[in-house]
């Protein structure tokens, strides 16, 4: 049953400048070796964009990824859909070791619903390894499903999370 306060963000992240999708982002399926169960493929020292399209249209009012303050820049805004850009650059991240994983700390405050924050399970490499980040399955976009938290005035509750 769909609830008129539920909402879709959808992340898509890219290497380089623009969010075009010709420099794809990689991930895998961890099985249970880890917290998460899907690790998603980084390069160190490597600029990436990432596209929020929220649906339906939602303004966010300030971006966080990995300690990073982001500003999101509007790119497109149709009734019931809208869509923000930003730039991430994973430099002074280190490679992660063999067997373990980084966890990449999101918040989003999105107005009139709440403080979105999740955590993305990383995998990082050095700059030039093709090789590594790129096994796995591209990642075309992932998707939560949200609410305004009922018990946690001021935050989102995050019911379903698909990477496609």
């Amino acid at each position: 049953m769909i609830r008129s306060d539920d909402f879709r963000v959808y992340m898509y992240i890219n290497k380089g400048e623009d969010d075009a999708g010709d420099h794809p982002v990689y991930w895998k399926h961890d099985g249970q070796r880890f917290a998460n169960n899907k690790t998603i493929k980084l390069n160190t020292d490597t600029l990436y964009t990432i596209k929020f399209v929220f649906q339906p249209s939602l303004r966010p009012v300030s971006f966080q990824i990995g300690g990073q303050e982001l500003p999101l820049k509007h790119k497109q805004d149709v009734s019931i859909v809208n869509d923000y850009v930003a730039k991430w650059t994973t430099q002074d991240m280190e490679v992660t070791n063999k067997g373990s994983r980084k966890d990449v700390q999101l918040i989003m405050h999105i107005e009139d619903k709440g403080v979105f924050n999740v955590s993305l399970q990383c995998k990082l490499y050095k700059p030039n390894d093709k090789h590594h980040a790129r096994w796995g399955e591209e990642l075309h976009h992932i998707e939560w499903e949200c609410i305004p938290n009922n018990e946690k005035a001021g935050f989102v509750c995050v019911t379903k999370e698909n990477f496609r």
